[in-house]
């Protein structure tokens, strides 16, 4: 399943599964959802760098949360393809304690992560053995960890997961042999219900998923019609899950790699990450993209100040915006440097 899932996301560039390795489809691997409004005109337009190596490893893949007001980063993976169990926490994002190397959800990277219901769910990806996962955990702590189900009612797969109306939803997916046009959802973690048998977004694992004016947004990504990958540069929008309304097809989303959508300030903010492997060094760039309506895209920084990469995660925390690890590139390996944008 591994070399099949890699091989599907070498063929379709726009994620790069593993022209070195990987996977971002989440799909937030963070929870993405609407905050509160500013007027600060240059948020995530200008970055600095806050810390240039982190106490944890350099990684990719891994996950982000705020719970208990602190910030928790879990999981992941290194250049070499090792994978990790731990969990980190920290008071004010410069500054980080392991609470936990071997948490017993086990070796994963590319898992969903949130605050729900006053407790930290984390939610499928993938295995230290490179299986696609369907279970659920809880914890109150971030420390100790309970089982919610080791196998939900969907099957293991890559899927866009969100927290809407605080219900979770499973979005499309693929299960390393066919993409899905399922929706699911849970009010749980444990139940889940199909809601959607075929979306008419069609067979496809989105780039982003996120909340924005009461609705779920399911944007860009890969399919399949008939039998042949595409890229999908297409946006959707729904307010129940069921009924999805198609917003828009756009350029801007095209040579995608690993990038990351969220929503702040009455905009959803894209961080493109883009592969050109053309000239040789660092083969990724980025540019940071926004829109008021899901339709029109306006570029907000097309050389942002961090250093190029994908793979990364984002997270708001004590208004201002975490940026952190991710993968610099052949030869340059994983980071565990944290950027800041307020």
């Amino acid at each position: 399943m591994k070399k099949h899932y890699y091989l599907i996301f070498c063929i379709m560039i726009l994620f790069l599964m593993n022209c070195k390795k990987g996977v971002d489809l989440s799909m937030p691997t963070s929870e993405q959802k609407e905050t509160g409004v500013t007027n600060n005109p240059y948020i995530c337009k200008y970055w600095q760098c806050l810390k240039l190596n982190s106490e944890f490893e350099p990684r990719e893949f891994h996950s982000l949360v705020v719970f208990d007001n602190k910030l928790w980063l879990i999981g992941g993976r290194d250049y070499d393809l090792n994978y990790f169990a731990d969990v980190w926490r920290s008071d004010n994002g410069i500054d980080w304690k392991c609470v936990t190397k071997n948490a017993n959800f086990g070796e994963r990277g590319n898992a969903y992560l949130c605050n729900f219901k006053n407790k930290i769910y984390l939610i499928g990806g993938i295995s230290g053995t490179g299986n696609f996962l369907n279970d659920v955990w809880m914890s109150d702590n971030g420390i100790d960890w309970s089982l919610v189900t080791g196998n939900a009612n969907f099957s293991p797969r890559i899927a866009n997961f969100i927290n809407f109306n605080n219900e979770f939803y499973a979005i499309g997916g693929y299960t390393g042999i066919s993409f899905k046009s399922e929706v699911w959802k849970s009010n749980d973690g444990k139940n889940w219900q199909l809601i959607k048998n075929n979306a008419s977004f069609g067979e496809s694992v989105f780039n982003g998923v996120v909340v924005f004016k009461n609705k779920i947004w399911a944007i860009a990504g890969l399919g399949k019609e008939g039998a042949s990958y595409i890229y999908k540069y297409d946006v959707w929008s729904s307010s129940n899950g069921v009924d999805w309304e198609f917003v828009t097809k756009n350029s801007v989303f095209s040579d995608m790699s690993f990038s990351n959508f969220f929503v702040y300030d009455k905009y959803i903010y894209l961080i493109k990450s883009i592969y050109d492997g053309s000239g040789g060094g660092v083969p990724y760039y980025n540019e940071i993209w926004r829109t008021d309506d899901g339709k029109n895209w306006m570029p907000i920084n097309l050389k942002p100040d961090f250093s190029s990469r994908h793979t990364f995660s984002l997270i708001l925390f004590n208004n201002k915006f975490y940026l952190i690890g991710g993968y610099l590139g052949y030869g340059y390996g994983d980071s565990n440097d944290i950027w800041i944008s307020e």
